[in-house]
């Protein structure tokens, strides 16, 4: 059965996990895909990342004192809703780098602190690898990235997904011959023009992308710089 997309009220809920790697597949790739075609929060993934990075070059290696994060949480829900208390609690499931990540951005929000939009990442700034998507015929059909922020992903963006009932492997060639196949989608899973899942993080090198249909043909490619 198809996964539903994300929306942007599951996204707020799991932003900031999301941004230091503590959300696992298949829900990853599902808000990877959502911020992809969604502005705003494609934008609060950025900053969340960016703040993350900050974080983790600034953490003691030494672990905090006993009980830290259990005072980190109740002053940040200290006067907040039963609702805000709740998905702290959530939160508290998280590693003590996702909660610095939420405090430090508490602490901006509430500041009213606003991030010139020009300073932030274009999601392109966020790969590694990258490419353009080329028919078996040597046409464009859309965009490939592979990125390790905030955790290791591929990134597929097809400009205009054509109905279709086959399903399709994605397969990534790697430095020494290998070709290892990280997921397979069909027309409902990219109908919406994107397609993301989360991959190993040596996979993050591949030299190509080929998709091959259930044939075993190749029916697109894409060379990544």
């Amino acid at each position: 059965m198809t996964a539903l997309p994300a929306t942007c009220a599951e996204f707020d809920e799991l932003a900031d996990e999301l941004a230091v790697g503590g959300v696992v597949e298949p829900d990853r790739s599902r808000l990877f895909a959502h911020a992809a075609t969604c502005t705003r929060c494609g934008t609060l993934l950025d900053d969340l990342s960016s703040v993350s990075d900050r974080v983790l070059l600034l953490a003691p290696e030494i672990d905090p004192p006993a009980g830290f994060e259990s005072r980190a949480i109740t002053a940040m829900t200290r006067g907040a809703t039963p609702a805000a208390r709740r998905g702290s609690a959530r939160r508290h499931r998280t590693p003590l780098v996702a909660l610095a990540v939420a405090a430090l951005v508490a602490v901006v929000l509430g500041a009213g602190v606003l991030v010139d939009r020009a300073t932030r990442p274009s999601p392109s700034s966020r790969s590694d690898r990258q490419g353009r998507l080329v028919s078996a015929s040597g046409e464009v059909l859309g965009t490939v990235e592979l990125s390790t922020r905030p955790t290791p992903y591929l990134l597929v963006t097809v400009t205009d997904p054509k109905p279709g009932s086959s399903t399709v492997s994605c397969e990534l060639d790697l430095r020494d011959g290998r070709r290892v196949v990280v997921g397979r989608w069909s027309y409902q899973d990219i109908e919406s023009g994107v397609w993301a899942i989360g991959i190993d993080p040596h996979l993050t090198a591949a030299t190509s992308m080929q998709v091959i249909d259930a044939n075993g043909d190749v029916v697109a490619t894409a060379a990544l710089s």
